[in-house]
């Protein structure tokens, strides 16, 4: 079955991605290891691709609120997709 782009992100949507990550980062949590979670650009490389602008998966991560659950900032797709690195950095 082919995916199919994601228009629009819906709640249910949201709290399904925070419910999975929070039983990978509790896997994560108990096997000692951290697992990323890394922003991806629209624009260019990833269109429709849900939770992938970098707003969208720190919220996801704070949401979670574990140490074994970070975000990997790509700085490649943050640009490409969001720019002004500077205020994603600060964040």
């Amino acid at each position: 079955q082919a995916v199919r782009p994601v228009e629009v992100v819906t709640g249910e949507m949201w709290l399904k991605a925070a419910d999975t990550l929070r039983r990978v980062a509790a896997l994560g949590e108990q096997a000692g290891r951290v697992f990323t979670l890394e922003n991806l650009n629209l624009a260019v490389d990833h269109p429709g691709t849900p939770f992938a602008r970098a707003a969208d998966t720190l919220a996801l991560v704070e949401a979670v609120n574990s140490p074994a659950l970070k975000m990997n900032l790509d700085l490649y797709h943050a640009q490409i997709g969001e720019g002004n690195l500077i205020e994603l950095i600060r964040r």
